[in-house]
């Protein structure tokens, strides 16, 4: 029973321990707490976030990115039926193209 209590307190301790080192940390990444740091510390907690920030940025571009090609599908198909709509009333080809470089000039 003894060294079972102990096996506890000891588990309970170290995490406590990470814990508050946790705490600490995110602190420190909220900008608080910054003056005991060393500078070899600061660097570090510099790179971390010089780290999340790319990361955050490169989401950032693959979001855009994924939403323009999906507007530029959507575009693609109201362009068809347009072209098909045209079609279907009769316009040439050469009308349908000015009205295309009308909207492309309008549009981009």
């Amino acid at each position: 029973m003894c060294c079972n209590n102990q096996s506890w307190y000891q588990e309970v301790s170290k995490l406590k321990a990470k814990y508050e080192s946790l705490q600490r940390t995110q602190r420190h990444l909220f900008g608080k707490d910054l003056g005991p740091l060393s500078i070899k510390e600061l660097q570090n907690l510099e790179k971390q976030l010089e780290g999340s920030l790319a990361q955050a940025r490169q989401r950032k571009v693959s979001a855009n990115t994924y939403l323009l090609s999906f507007i530029c599908f959507f575009l693609f198909l109201v362009v068809d039926a347009n072209i098909d709509y045209n079609a279907r009333e009769g316009r040439s080809i050469a009308e349908v193209s000015t009205l295309i470089s009308i909207a492309d000039r309008g549009f981009w």
